[in-house]
This record gives structure tokens, sequence and C-alpha cells, in this order.
């Protein structure tokens, strides 16, 4: 048996599985591009969302230590000379104010 044919058919074949492994793991590169890509704008949306609305993410009142979702029944009750806006959980906590037991912020 010529042992020729068999080492240059192997070599090729050994060549073939490299081009293959090149070309998944391009497909894979190219998915996962495209996945940061994509993840990357959904997150600028959603900042830009959270940043551009006027409305405050949080309400507290001067007379209570507790803060609310806006639309919370308890928070609708506060006084306009009473309310307090926070932008995040960790500004109302850091102002001495304790999440409402009804809306669970």
């Amino acid at each position: 048996m010529d042992n020729s044919n068999y080492h240059s058919h192997n070599h090729m074949f050994n060549n073939s599985n490299k081009c293959n492994n090149l070309k998944m793991n391009n497909s894979v590169q190219q998915y996962f591009s495209k996945y940061i890509k994509n993840l990357i704008v959904l997150s600028i949306l959603v900042f830009a969302t959270q940043c551009s609305s006027d409305e405050p993410m949080f309400i507290g009142s001067k007379k209570s230590d507790k803060y609310h979702k806006p639309e919370c029944r308890l928070a609708k009750r506060i006084k306009p000379a009473h309310l307090l806006k926070f932008t995040s959980r960790s500004d109302a906590i850091t102002s001495g104010y304790y999440p409402c037991k009804v809306c669970k912020p």
C-alpha cells in the first residue's frame, strides 16, 4: 500500500476541518457581534427613556419617612407643599426614607 496517498488525503481532511472551524467561528462571532450591538442599543434606549422622563422615579412627603412609586394611592394623597421627588431608590434611602408597604418600590 502506498502511504503517500493516505497522508495527502489525511492532510486535505485536516485542512478542510480547519476551514469549517473558521467558518463556524466566524458565524458565531457574527452572531455575538450582532447580539452585543443590539444589547448596547437597547441599554441606551432604556437609559434615555429613564433620563428623559419628567416624572420622578419615587415620591416622598416632608411629613412622612416613606417613599412611594408615583402611581401609589398613598403618594397621590401627598399635598404639593409636602411633596419630595427622588431620582433613585438610593437617593430616597440616603435621605432617610423607607419603602412604602403598599406599593413596595
